[in-house]
């Protein structure tokens, strides 16, 4: 933030009020010059915080276009977290719009997933992780979370577990909690009701299965998560 500085004494000092997750330029410069001019200039990211204010969204705009080369946990997105099971060819990132002109629900930023019916170097499963949220603020059993979600074609279909996990890097403390059905090329919108949760994990996750007989592409756009509202949609006719 502009102004904010710290005077150093020593090899160190701290600067105090930086916000979680943000990208800060820092110039360090002998006391006797006045202003930035000549200065070093350090940048860096600020570590990722706990979702603390709801409603919570990302539309994925703003972030480079990712690549099935960059290992897990990496998915191209600050605070996110991708797991999968496969020895290359990792999936969930942020997809190209050029190669998929209709990938967005809105912008041009989205997710991608690809799931083959070969196994091997492809995953059987992949996780897609959001940062952990507050629980002293917001208990996981009193949110929801909302999506949308679409298919590559309009023959092809899917589901998408939601659950819940401990840690971001362990697939095992992944604790499913509802499920919704992806259908056809046409983006729809998703919800899970995390009510009947009732572990203590922080970190809500999205869950990919592959299909052994058909090859599936999965495109997600604008997660939203919000405290269930005390008159919820209908859902599950």
């Amino acid at each position: 933030r502009l102004g904010s500085y710290v005077n150093v004494y020593d090899t160190s000092g701290t600067l105090t009020g930086l916000l979680a997750n943000t990208n800060y330029d820092v110039y360090v410069s002998p006391n006797c010059v006045v202003g930035v001019a000549g200065s070093m200039l350090l940048t860096f990211r600020t570590a990722c915080g706990a979702i603390d204010s709801l409603p919570y969204f990302e539309n994925f705009e703003g972030y480079p276009v990712g690549s099935n080369s960059i290992a897990p946990p990496d998915c191209g997105v600050p605070c996110y977290h991708r797991l999968d099971n496969a020895s290359q060819y990792h999936f969930g990132y942020i997809g190209n719009p050029s190669s998929f002109p209709t990938g967005a629900h809105s912008g041009t930023g989205f997710l991608y997933y690809y799931m083959p019916t070969t196994a091997g170097t492809y995953a059987d499963w992949i996780i897609t992780v959001l940062p952990p949220v507050n629980t002293a603020l917001h208990p996981v059993n009193t949110l929801q979370l909302s999506f949308w979600a679409k298919m590559n074609a309009a023959s092809t279909s899917g589901d998408i577990v939601v659950g819940v996990m401990s840690d971001p890097l362990a697939d095992s403390t992944f604790v499913p909690v509802d499920t919704v059905h992806v259908a056809g090329n046409v983006y729809s919108m998703k919800q899970a009701y995390l009510d009947r949760y009732a572990g203590a994990g922080a970190y809500i996750a999205l869950r990919y299965t592959r299909d052994a007989g058909t090859a599936t592409y999965y495109f997600v756009d604008d997660i939203l998560l919000e405290t269930i509202p005390a008159c919820p949609v209908v859902s599950d006719i």
